[in-house]
């Protein structure tokens, strides 16, 4: 077992469990947004302080994206329940102990076991070299791996790591179920700096998905609700000085509800096939839904009736004095914000149409990236224009690559999870007309800015292959 970090856990007084409710976030003392302990103990640690003197009942929910809490939110295995004595992984969810707290009184230990599937006890595995990518070793989650890494050759500092290519050990899972997985790396020399690296695997690709890179090795934790199928866990040196080491491999099965989602979000939107009089709004739900959309000036609506996760509607009659704005919508949750219903449901950019090319015009695609809270400071909406500069029509635009900054992740990972698509086709974009992609991200740790950078090809009208 281990502790699980950005769960919801409330302390509700029995004879007015509504009024007298006070709740805190499992491990809001290690690493957050403000700084924050590194000890793996703290992980699933909570404190409710200043209750009056009565008896409770003490239970866990999944954390809402609001109001903004200093710790990732975490995925709640199992589901609600409430603490029972002699807590565990196959209790009735509702059964409860009253926990009595007195005046002055500090009532501790009080450890709730997540409802669920064990996996059994770590295997003990030693590291087998060479096992840098693509010779990653396979290993059966839970798992203790002990392996090396060497100091640096001539004593110079490792490289920062760039590529995949700059890990020097890599381990290999496959996953058949939703998993919460905590990976811990602790190096065996003080003065090391040995960082941890978490990538998964989509259509023969891979991407990165997190990352501790603290000062040192404090030690390394990451703790994420990992999809089905192929993830890698990468050791690398960051400074001169090599190591031995342990990585610690915990996993928990974190299967979706009975059901799927109760709500359903947008993945993306991609606006393109630009031209003077129309384009298309392509986007992604996390489950089937209807598909709505308000485009143009005035404000007009599109829709279908027909039930999908892909979403694609064409946007006719545009005017002329663009840019104009395009909204989608699904049927989410909203969530109760500053101002009233905030829903999460709905991504909006905007479309500048195309003008005619000049004849013998080449096309210039330019990508620049913009972001805004869509909640609090840690939930950023980023938009990616796609803008043709040249005055030739763009032809057969992919997006073919999407770096996410440091420390941050798709919003719906947390719910659906996995990559966004390998490729994204964007079709033409003509002459001064601009299509955009469209991301809803949350800040798992660090400071960096919410910039997305995007690169792809395209071609002329002649089919000079082009790159952004």
């Amino acid at each position: 077992m281990t502790g699980l970090q950005g769960i919801h856990v409330i302390a509700r007084r029995m004879g007015d469990p509504q009024e007298t409710a006070v709740s805190a976030v499992s491990g809001f003392v290690f690493r957050n947004a403000g700084g924050g302990a590194s000890d793996p103990a703290r992980l699933g640690e909570f404190l409710i302080p200043g209750l009056p003197p009565g008896s409770y009942t003490l239970e866990l929910q999944e954390l809402d994206l609001f109001p903004v809490v200093p710790v990732r939110l975490s995925f709640l295995p199992g589901g609600p329940k409430f603490w029972r004595e002699g807590s565990s992984r196959q209790d009735d969810p509702t059964d409860s102990t009253p926990i009595v707290v007195n005046a002055g009184q500090e009532a501790t230990g009080i450890d709730v076991v997540c409802n669920g599937d064990s996996l059994g006890e770590p295997q003990e595995v030693p590291a087998q070299e060479p096992n840098a990518l693509p010779d990653a070793q396979v290993v059966t989650l839970p798992a203790v791996i002990s392996g090396a890494v060497p100091d640096a050759a001539n004593s110079t500092a490792g490289p920062p790591i760039s590529t995949e290519a700059d890990l020097q050990d890599v381990y290999a899972v496959d996953l058949s179920d939703w998993t919460v997985v905590t990976a811990i790396l602790s190096a065996a020399r003080p003065d090391a700096d040995l960082d941890l690296y978490v990538l998964g695997e989509a259509n023969g690709k891979r991407y990165p998905e997190a990352a501790s890179a603290q000062p040192g090795t404090p030690p390394e934790l990451i703790q994420e609700r990992l999809a089905p199928g192929r993830h890698y866990f990468g050791v690398h040196r960051a400074g001169s000085k090599g190591s031995a080491y342990t990585l610690r491999l915990l996993a928990t099965p974190a299967p979706l509800p009975a059901g799927g989602l109760d709500f359903n979000l947008v993945s993306y939107l991609l606006l393109g096939d630009v031209t003077p009089t129309s384009a298309t709004a392509r986007w992604h739900t996390t489950g089937d839904a209807a598909s709505e959309l308000y485009y143009n000036r005035p404000l007009q609506e599109a829709g279908s009736t027909a039930r999908e996760q892909d979403h694609t509607l064409s946007l006719t009659s545009l005017a002329l004095d663009g840019p104009f704005p395009v909204e989608v919508y699904d049927q989410g949750r909203g969530i109760p914000g500053t101002f009233g219903l905030f829903n999460l449901d709905e991504m909006a950019a905007s479309i500048t149409p195309a003008t005619a090319p000049d004849p013998n015009g080449e096309p210039t695609i330019v990508a620049d990236s913009s972001a805004s809270s869509f909640g609090g400071p840690g939930e950023q909406q980023v938009v990616v224009r796609l803008t043709n500069t040249g005055r030739g029509d763009a032809l057969q635009v992919q997006i073919e690559q999407i770096s996410l900054p440091a420390g941050w992740v798709n919003l719906t990972d947390q719910f659906a999870g996995g990559a966004l698509p390998d490729t994204l086709d964007a079709g033409t974009i003509g002459a001064g007309g601009a299509g955009a992609l469209v991301l809803r991200l949350v800040r798992a740790r660090g400071s960096a800015a919410a910039k997305v950078t995007v690169h792809g090809s395209y071609t002329d009208a002649a089919g000079t292959p082009m790159t952004f």
